[in-house]
């Protein structure tokens, strides 16, 4: 019955013609979680991978789910090719959808330092991760959203220490938490950006500051 039911998910996959795919997702994880010899793994990496390029109006936020997922189990499951389709579709939802509220915001952010921290490093396509987050930034006036942004290269300085982060994310943003944390780590774009800390810390100290302002001063 089980197989059946996944033969069944995966017609409506292959058919491309649901406005939402959601329910069939969750159904396959089901079926994965309690009977995980029932789906053949490869088959329903190439059905989810290939079901983020479908287009509908909602997120595929539990496709990545179910993806990460899979690859907590097996850390080499997913192909170099299907993990850049996975990143691409994740951040250019990450640019794409700029009025979602912030709990939208928090579970993708979430999922893709997940991505991150999950895969082989080999895997990982850095330099656009670190583009696609630069230019969300700037779109976004949220603070938490900006903090849970930097939440995400304070895991690339951890984890790829080597690579280059842009100067420009520290000071033409609003500094937070997170962005701190980073900078404690890379005391070279600290040193870089001192001025700029300098009036933070002012501004935090005013009176009429916002609490936001004060807890980073």
């Amino acid at each position: 019955y089980a197989q059946s039911l996944a033969f069944d998910c995966f017609a409506v996959l292959n058919s491309k013609k649901s406005s939402s795919y959601t329910g069939f997702i969750l159904t396959l994880k089901s079926i994965f979680l309690l009977f995980p010899k029932a789906i053949d793994i490869q088959t329903l990496i190439k059905k989810l991978v290939n079901s983020l390029s479908f287009k509908t109006e909602e997120i595929p936020i539990e496709t990545y789910k179910f993806l990460l997922l899979l690859t907590k189990n097996d850390q080499n499951v997913l192909s170099s090719d299907k993990s850049i389709l996975i990143f691409l579709s994740l951040l250019n939802n990450l640019k794409t959808t700029t009025s979602y509220p912030f709990d939208f915001y928090k579970n993708l952010l979430d999922v893709l330092d997940s991505f991150i921290r999950s895969l082989p490093k080999s895997m990982v396509p850095i330099t656009e991760v670190i583009d696609a987050l630069s230019s969300s930034l700037h779109s976004f006036q949220n603070k938490r959203i900006i903090n849970h942004c930097f939440k995400i290269f304070c895991t690339i300085i951890e984890l790829f220490p080597q690579q280059k982060i842009p100067v420009n994310i520290f000071t033409n943003n609003i500094m937070c938490n997170n962005a701190l944390h980073a900078l404690r780590k890379r005391i070279d774009i600290l040193m870089e950006i001192r001025e700029q800390m300098m009036k933070t810390f002012n501004e935090g100290l005013n009176p009429r500051a916002d609490f936001f302002a004060q807890k980073v001063s």
